[in-house]
């Protein structure tokens, strides 16, 4: 009999606790039965079902809002306006009212009896009926000398009804302006709750959702401390998945709470408040925020018309990159998931300009740069752009065509009245992005042009900023720059550069910002004005003493000959580079996930490629210094750390990893039968879009023009790449892997040229016996690289290594076993973004082989530079690049052989080599320059004239060399005068040649 007494007990407390009104009855009447002494439960129990089901009826008739019903009417609610029911008439409940007076009058307070304890919790019943009649006074007062059972009221029906009371207790408050009295009464119904995570019911659910609603709003409302308005925030969150009955309940109230939720956090971190432990649990909060609201955009679409449903996504997606750009991105895998989101959401929208910006700079922000320029056209077209398709088609920039787009831009945006300074922004923002992905991803400088000049436009049209005004020029002043490079006409070039100059004196005018400051002195160092450029790269220096690029200009422009007397001071810039901008202890802790791209001051795996790339090309600068102080012999022994540096930074980046194919999938390498000798399998050829870049590791500063390949100084967005298809031809066996040195020597030796084998080649036999060749610098194997220090700097650059002339080139460069280990790829899922960076770390390492060679040849050290040429063109084969500077280099030291050896065939392999040069690039300076060379040797005095005048009339007009073999030519031909001034000219510009390029620093900095 006890048993079945505690089951109808339990029975009865289950079934309030769920909310099955409609089995109230029953059970109440077996509960009666086994608890004959006892008349308050079982009567309450029932007044309750009857209370609900008349309330039901009545919200449902008059289309209102229950707890347990609809929340459609919480859809408009703000901190400063939440919606309530309209109350019920008074004497519609007030038999209610009577019956439960009638309860719990006149009962004992020292709740001795079942009935006593029951009478209190009728207490809150009565409080509810008061509420729901807009009673408020007679509802608080109602919960006043509420003597609970501390058992009874944690756990089951008796917690339900606790946190019902202080509930109604805080709704009451707040409608009696009584703010503070509220938000006390919310958070003690979390605190009880919190204390009982065990306890979970439907009814708790409701009670504690409304709570916490309640409570964070009206936080919000008043501007509470932080801490306690997260408290309630995270509470809400953290029940979400737990105790609500399921997803698809009270989906407008979640969705009013977690866009509050995101925006508070957005508030508080754009006012520098901290609320959270790290910077990254930060972004975890957010996202999981962000993750549940696109959870509940899916569920709410099947309650919402198609313009509810496009609205939410917009406002989705304005939240999500308000937030994200305040607080940081995060992962790239959730950057992705956002990313599949937008695609979602513009299925929804109609054309919506904010879905397709976003969309952007999503696509570029994770290295999908081909769709960015899909959606990038999108938007343009959405801002009245239509005819911007044909501004690319011109040849040039053409300024008018560029103001009448800008105007209807302008006029489209001032339509958009509601949202005019928004889009307006956002227009900007998007040219400014478009401006940096195709001239620095793509080196288009043209497209990157125009696109510069039209925020240009838009900005004085509008009457915008000095802050705006001052990026939009700097932008400008950038993509002029990249194009005046690109440009085969001396007066249209000579006008590029001017306007490049032009703009971006304006921007540090307007803003004096270092990136304005270093960009200029670039712009001015390309050009010769030395002063000028030192002058700016101080200034900016000034501003930002950390930026490596910066040093290494001003060394750069320290190691030109009318600079002869400041070589050592050069050397101590870049030494004082390194230490200032840490650039070690940055490379020394890489992360192994973060966005390709990023405009919010996030770690970016960009940045730290750039990191890398302008370190390793700072250290080459510091060889090609001593060796200027030193002699080539000097710094022989300083190659291997140079090797070793690569190797590392290739472990450090994760990019020894497979190579990725263009659709994105990660390609099987193919296990070499040497297990020492495992290599990369070769990536499928794809056109480099890379910055402006050095001819050859010693050659003088070329302004390229390029095709697309890997010899380009500056890839040119007008000019396809003119061998592409026979590219078989010239690498008969490329994509093999190495099975041996010995086969892969064959190939290459062949390769190159039968003849120039057998004459130069006679250490080919050697290859066999090879340990370690150059492409283990790249092996995938999981061996360790090299533990040696990355450090390069002057004084460790200074440990000279006796190097005899017996010695192999190889044993002197080879790779020491290190502690390294691999690092997943910085860069993996982003197929395009990998590409172009292994596509530049393979040239860098071509380069310094070519470094390598150009030094043993000052040092006249013919064979040894004979074998680093040749492993520079095994570089070729594996990473599946086709450079020209590598065959350039091929005749230079078939042309030095020629010379040494008095060998008439030599010079001829030589020529050979430089044709293939020229059939890769047929602008390259260095190959028409050093051809024309050899003519003149031979006195074809029309064919040198005829490679001259196309080096120094293009790509070759600041070439100091080309200039004199040009006047020599004159002066053959009697024309004294042409050639006094080509002489002169010759002069002045080896007076202002660097030891590398200034076109190998990069721009777009930031």
């Amino acid at each position: 009999m006890e048993t079945k007494a505690v089951q109808a007990a339990a029975d009865l407390d289950s079934a309030r606790c769920r909310g099955n009104w409609a089995a109230i009855p029953d059970l109440a009447k077996r509960y009666k039965k086994y608890h004959p002494d006892e008349s308050v439960l079982d009567t309450v129990a029932c007044l309750e079902a009857e209370l609900v089901e008349y309330l039901q009826r009545a919200r449902n008739g008059n289309n209102r809002q229950s707890f347990s019903g609809t929340d459609a009417g919480h859809q408009q609610d703000t901190p400063d306006n939440i919606y309530t029911p309209s109350p019920i008439q008074p004497e519609k409940l007030q038999t209610f009212i009577q019956r439960l007076q009638d309860i719990t009058s006149n009962r004992n307070q020292e709740l001795e009896t079942p009935d006593d304890r029951q009478a209190q919790f009728a207490k809150i019943i009565l409080s509810r009926v008061y509420y729901e009649t807009g009673q408020y006074d007679k509802s608080l007062e109602a919960l006043q000398n509420l003597a609970l059972n501390i058992n009874d009221a944690t756990s089951g029906y008796g917690l339900v009804l606790l946190v019902q009371a202080r509930t109604i207790k805080g709704i009451c408050y707040e409608k009696q302006s009584n703010i503070s009295a509220a938000t006390d009464a919310f958070g003690a119904a979390w605190d009880i709750v919190e204390q009982h995570l065990d306890q979970k019911s439907e009814m708790l659910a409701c009670w504690i959702e409304q709570s916490l609603y309640y409570g964070t709003l009206l936080r919000l409302r008043t501007g509470a401390p932080p801490q306690k308005t997260l408290r309630m925030m995270r509470a809400y969150t953290r029940l979400v998945g737990s105790h609500w009955p399921s997803q698809q309940w009270r989906l407008n109230k979640q969705w009013v709470i977690f866009r509050s939720y995101a925006s508070y956090l957005t508030k508080l971190s754009a006012g520098n408040v901290t609320f959270a432990s790290s910077s990254q649990a930060a972004v975890a909060e957010l996202c999981q925020i962000t993750e549940t609201m696109r959870v509940l955009f899916r569920a709410i679409q099947s309650t919402c018309t198609k313009k509810q449903i496009s609205a939410r996504a917009i406002e989705l997606a304005d939240i999500t990159v308000s937030a994200h750009d305040t607080i940081g991105w995060g992962d790239p895998v959730y950057i992705r998931q956002f990313l599949h989101f937008l695609y979602q959401a513009k299925e929804h929208t109609f054309n919506s300009p904010s879905i397709t910006c976003y969309l952007f700079f999503t696509l570029v922000r994770v290295g999908q740069f081909d769709e960015a320029r899909y959606a990038f056209n999108s938007y343009m077209m959405l801002c009245g752009a239509s005819d911007f398709a044909k501004l690319l088609e011109n040849d040039n920039v053409d300024a008018r065509e560029i103001s009448a787009c800008a105007t209807v831009i302008c006029k489209r945006m001032s339509v958009l009245q509601d949202t005019w300074a928004e889009i307006r922004d956002k227009t900007i923002q998007v040219l400014l992005a478009g401006v940096a992905l195709h001239g620095n991803h793509y080196a288009d400088g043209k497209t990157a042009a125009i696109m510069a000049e039209l925020a240009v436009e838009i900005v004085e049209q509008l009457d915008i900023g000095k802050a705006t005004q001052a990026m939009c020029y700097h932008s400008c002043g950038i993509a002029h720059g990249i194009l005046a490079s690109q440009c085969d006409s001396p007066d249209t070039r000579s006008d590029y550069h001017k306007r490049s100059i032009d703009c971006l004196k304006r921007a540090s005018d307007y803003q004096d910002s270092w990136q304005s400051w270093y960009e200029l002195a670039l712009q001015q160092a390309v050009v010769r004005d030395l002063h000028n450029a030192a002058s700016s790269i101080t200034r900016s220096i000034q501003l930002k003493k950390d930026h490596l690029p910066s040093w290494h200009l001003l060394a750069l422009i320290y190691s030109c000959n009318q600079h002869q007397d400041k070589t050592t001071e050069a050397l101590q810039l870049l030494e004082t580079g390194i230490e200032q901008s840490k650039v070690l202890s940055i490379l020394g802790d890489i992360p192994s996930e973060m966005p390709v791209v990023s405009w919010t001051g996030e770690k970016t795996s960009s940045e730290y490629f750039y990191h890398a790339q302008s370190y390793l090309e700072l250290s080459m600068s510091q060889i090609q210094l001593l060796e200027k102080l030193e002699g080539p012999e000097a710094v022989l022994g300083l190659f291997p750390e140079l090797f070793t540096l690569h190797s590392k930074l290739s472990a450090d980046l994760g990019l020894q990893d497979a190579p990725i194919s263009q659709n994105g999938s990660r390609k099987p390498s193919t296990t070499s039968t040497s297990t020492e000798e495992s290599t990369v399998a070769a990536t499928i050829r794809k056109p480099s879009y890379d910055r402006p870049r050095a001819n050859s590791a010693a050659s003088s500063p070329v302004p390229p023009r390029r095709m697309r390949s890997s010899s380009s100084d500056d890839a040119r967005s007008d000019r396809k790449p003119a061998t592409t298809a026979s590219m078989s031809e010239l690498h008969p066996s490329r994509g093999l892997n190495r099975e041996g040195s010995k086969s892969l020597r064959k190939k290459s030796i062949h390769l190159i040229d039968v003849g120039f084998a057998r004459r130069i080649g006679s250490n080919n036999s050697q290859g066999s016996s090879r340990k370690n060749s150059s492409s283990t610098l790249l092996d995938r194997s999981n061996t360790t690289t090299s533990s040696a220090t990355t450090t390069t700097t002057s004084s460790s650059l200074r440990r000279s290594s006796s190097v005899t002339t017996e010695s192999s080139m190889l044993s002197l460069f080879a790779p020491s076993p290190s502690s390294a280990q691999v690092k997943t790829s910085l860069f993996r899922s982003t197929s395009i973004f990998i590409n172009q960076q292994r596509e530049r770390w393979y040239q860098l390492l071509i380069k310094l082989w070519l470094l390598s060679t150009t030094t043993f040849i000052h040092a006249g050290r013919i064979e040894e530079a004979t074998k680093a040429v040749m492993e520079a063109e095994e570089q070729l084969l594996l990473g599946q690049l086709n450079d020209a500077n590598v065959w350039h280099q091929l005749g230079v030291v078939c042309i030095k052989k020629a010379d040494e050896t008095k060998v008439d065939e030599l010079r001829e392999t030589g020529l050979d080599a430089f044709k293939k040069a020229l059939a890769i690039d047929p602008d390259h300076v260095n190959t028409l320059v050093d051809m024309a060379r050899c003519f003149i040797d031979m006195e074809e005095w029309e064919l040198a004239e005829s490679h001259l005048d196309r080096a120094t009339q293009g790509y070759g007009w600041d070439h100091a060399e080309a200039w004199y073999l040009i006047g020599v030519c004159h002066r053959q031909r009697q024309d004294m005068q042409r050639a006094k001034e080509c002489f002169a000219y010759a002069l002045e510009l080896s007076e202002t040649t660097p030891l590398q390029p200034f076109t190998l620093l990069p721009r777009f900095v930031n």
